[in-house]
């Protein structure tokens, strides 16, 4: 009868079967290999107790062949499986005893042994078997169990032979010996005891800065080296690839695909992307959740889908990669998109808002009603969804770990799950603030929170008043402002009333989920390393704090939870926010936003503020001069500054504001005189100024600005600064067609993408693109700004998705505008993705993703 099934499933379906499992078995073939050598070293050491009459080790000998032979049957090893379980069959009856342990069985079961060792050696190194058989050894091994051969009267004469018919035991190649598996509590002790000793680091860094001419100045920092190399040797073995995290999601989603009647495929990049395996145990859930629900609820059924004109399997996309010291996690379907009109529905009969409120709500907005408590669309519910239970826990796991979620929909184009993650939980960055002018307590706030601090000196004519709550005008945005001080119970007073008496207030931005805020603090002081230390249990459910830790100069101070005060502090109908809309805004120009900071001399400068990883206020007594270059020591390391052009470095400055640009791994600072504001506008840069250092000049808010030209001042200061690894790997191996009207974008991105190692082929506008395309058959890839002369993005996507050859090449549009409008837009136009100009990183590694699937095609 089995047969007879066999028989009528189709040939092609078997071995596409077949071909998928050969594809991920060998994504877990390292570990299969580590996991043998084990057991083989195991049964080494075990076989010669055994020897010494130690019987009670064969059990742990079974086990260990068992599981060898098991894990080879399951890669499709059959010469080594068969061996394996010969020898298994021989163990099994020394456990059994039906065979005594005699040295000449012991010495054909080692012989066995280094022949298995062989084969694994080869696997090794060639990802396969050698070719043959082993019959003689499994012939010699069926004989032994055959005869029973077992008393040494049996052996005799023979036992010499069998000595000298065995391999030499110990000089056979090693197998995987570059790897070592260390219990995770041993890990966790090491990583607490680094924690103590960046305190103690800390500690005495702190000491030693009051005599710096001190005896002890170069032994402690010899220890801060010491210590962050350490600290980074450690951290790096705590770090675990994210596709750890995905191994079930396959086996979940054809699950889920044969109790739907659905067709999806699962397309996953980025597996090697590592964090610590704290923030991996933390998201394995949420992760799951989200990728059953674009199953369910996104991804069509077949037969819709090909009414829609779509092709009846649908796909899910996991993307995982670095970003600004972050992980970014992309969870992408083609599905249906969320219905945003059931979704406030839901929302007013469930009485989270009124009608008349929901109307007036923006795309982002309404999607935010899908992380609350038991929010469901589902008409019925199913054994996958319909609950109400889901998103919000979601939500809530990420958001403990340091981490956001953004969700962004098309109707019929799809759905993007965008999750931010800390890359680790033990040692983090945070901004030490202080609540109160009248209180000397200060608190920690992570830095993953924090987007920007706003000095507010004269300005309080931005603040609002709206029904008896504050907000913040900042750049065509209302924000909830909080009270820190009032919120963490430090003052009886009414919240907000240090306005009057505190013009120096400072504002914090943070980020919570999607939504801005602004925490009003006294005084913040630089950015500090911290080891965050579980709190007792008076003050553990205290949703409002996230632990504690010891500053340098030994005091405690608590590191506080920023979703967890807003969610205190402010109800849904103040945590709203507010955009101040303009109705000609769409058929304005772009809008850009730039940092204005002064150097002294000439005009004000600007630098596009995308391109800005963070501002801070470095001691000038801690900047040291060598070889005519600036450095300090900077978490743990040391940075290299620049002093932007007109500027001279004042040393009876106790503070100097620097600007931190960040490329992966390498961090630079421009040193400048003061930071004036962060300006949104509608900027038209002039270019042609020939001078060092700036690319053009621009008028904003009626003042003349220079736009410094930071790859200039990165090259100068850093010659190797734009040398990537695999330069000369992708050196004229794909060819990149850019169309940019503005010479002051092309001056920006240009130098980006061809210090990655891409050809460039650049144009003005659609049309002259459409001429490249003509006569140039090796374009892999086109960026396209969407807003230029002659021809626009929009009509040059369109017209490449039409065309049946260039339909293949990806193109992404590539804009300044971050609008839901546009980006809508340029999905309908056929745009496979939406990236902003300044975002570096996100740019890189989207060509990168592209452009290796086009390779693998």
């Amino acid at each position: 009868m089995f047969k007879n099934r066999l028989h009528s499933i189709p040939t092609k379906l078997i071995l596409f079967s077949i071909i998928k499992v050969k594809i991920v078995m060998d994504e877990f073939l390292d570990e299969f290999l580590i996991e043998c050598s084990e057991n083989i070293t195991q049964i080494d050491g075990d076989l010669l107790l055994l020897e010494r009459g130690d019987k009670e080790v064969l059990k742990t000998i079974f086990r260990a062949i068992h599981t060898l032979k098991g894990s080879c049957g399951m890669f499709g090893f059959k010469r080594l499986e068969y061996l394996a379980h010969c020898t298994e069959d021989v163990f099994e009856k020394m456990r059994d005893g039906q065979l005594e342990p005699t040295p000449f069985i012991l010495s054909k079961v080692l012989q066995s042994i280094d022949i298995i060792r062989n084969h694994l050696s080869e696997i090794q190194k060639n990802g396969s078997e050698p070719e043959g058989h082993d019959v003689e050894m499994i012939n010699d091994l069926l004989e032994i169990m055959s005869k029973k051969v077992s008393s040494p009267e049996t052996t005799k004469g023979i036992k010499d032979t069998a000595k000298s018919e065995l391999n030499p035991v110990m000089a056979t190649p090693q197998i995987a010996d570059n790897s070592l598996r260390v219990n995770i509590d041993v890990l966790d002790e090491i990583m607490n005891a680094i924690g103590e000793l960046v305190l103690s680091r800390n500690r005495l860094i702190q000491l030693n800065k009051t005599d710096t001419d001190s005896i002890f100045t170069g032994p402690i920092q010899h220890l801060d080296r010491i210590t962050s190399g350490l600290q980074e040797a450690v951290m790096k073995t705590r770090m675990q690839p994210i596709g750890n995290a995905w191994a079930r999601l396959p086996r979940i989603l054809r699950d889920l695909c044969s109790s739907t009647d659905k067709k999806i495929q699962l397309v996953m990049t980025g597996q090697s992307t590592e964090l610590d395996r704290q923030i991996l145990q933390a998201i394995g859930d949420p992760l799951i959740h989200c990728v059953r629900n674009s199953a369910d609820h996104g991804i069509e059924d077949p037969e819709t889908r090909v009414n829609k004109g779509k092709d009846p399997q649908g796909t899910i996309s996991l993307n995982a990669f670095h970003q600004g010291g972050k992980i970014i996690i992309e969870i992408k379907d083609d599905g249906a998109g969320i219905n945003l009109e059931a979704v406030k529905s839901t929302a007013i009969q469930r009485g989270l808002i009124t009608r008349e409120a929901a109307e007036k709500l923006l795309s982002e907005e309404i999607l935010n009603f899908i992380f609350e408590p038991g929010f469901s669309t589902a008409e019925k519910v199913t054994e996958v969804s319909g609950r109400g239970v889901g998103m919000d826990v979601v939500r809530t796991n990420i958001e403990k770990i340091g981490g956001t979620l953004n969700l962004f929909t098309i109707s019929d184009i799809g759905t993007t799950l965008t999750i931010e993650i800390p890359l680790t939980l033990a040692i983090i960055h945070a901004l030490i603030v202080k609540a109160r002018h009248d209180s000397s307590q200060v608190f920690a706030i992570p830095q993953t929170n924090i987007m920007e601090v706003v000095n507010f000196d004269a300005r309080v004519d931005s603040l609002e008043n709206i029904h008896g709550s504050y907000f913040l005008k900042l750049r065509q945005n209302l924000l909830p402002l909080i009270d820190l001080g009032h919120a963490l119970g430090l003052t009886h007073q009414l919240p907000f009333s240090f306005i009057e008496d505190d013009k120096n207030f400072r504002i914090i931005i943070v980020r919570s989920g999607n939504e801005y805020y602004g925490l009003c603090v006294h005084n913040v002081s630089n950015i500090h390393e911290i080891v965050v230390k579980p709190l007792g249990k008076l003050l553990r459910e205290m949703n409002i704090f996230a632990g504690s830790t010891i500053m340098g100069d030994g005091s405690v101070v608590i590191v506080l939870d920023v979703p967890g005060i807003i969610s205190a502090n402010l109800t849904r109908e103040d945590s709203q926010e507010y955009f101040i809309k303009d109705e000609d805004q769409e058929n304005k120009a772009e809008k850009n936003h730039f940092l204005l900071f002064s150097t002294g001399k000439g005009a004000t400068k600007a630098v596009p503020l995308g391109l800005v990883s963070r501002i801070e206020q470095i001691e000038v007594s801690e900047i040291q001069n060598i070889n005519e270059s600036f450095i300090i020591p900077y978490h743990g390391k040391f940075l290299r500054l620049m002093a932007c052009a007109d500027y001279v470095l004042n040393r009876d400055e106790k503070f100097v504001p620097v600007i931190i640009f960040t490329d992966g791994a390498q961090t630079m600072g421009l040193i400048v005189e003061k930071i004036i504001d962060v300006i949104g506008d509608h900027i038209i840069v002039e270019e042609g100024i020939k001078k060092d250092g700036v690319i053009g000049a621009a008028i904003i808010k009626g003042r003349t600005v220079e736009v410094i030209d930071l790859y200039f001042y990165l090259q100068t200061a850093f010659p190797d600064w734009f040398k990537n690894k695999s330069h000369e790997k992708r050196k004229n191996k794909f060819k990149i067609l850019f169309v940019e009207d503005s010479v002051f974008f092309r001056n920006l991105i240009i130098p980006i993408i061809e210090s990655a190692g891409y050809k460039l082929v650049v144009k003005e506008n659609g049309s002259q693109a459409l001429d490249v395309l003509e006569s140039e058959t090796d374009i892999d890839f086109i960026l396209s700004d969407i807003e230029m002369p002659v021809m626009d993005g929009f009509s040059l996507a369109r017209k490449v998705k039409a065309h049946h050859v260039w339909n293949a090449i990806p193109i992404i549009a590539l804009s300044s505008s971050s609008s839901e409008t546009n980006k809508l837009k340029a999905k309908m136009a056929g745009f496979d993705d939406y990236l902003t100009k300044f975002d570096r990183d996100l740019l890189l590694e989207t060509l990168r993703i592209n452009l290796e699937r086009e390779e693998i095609r």
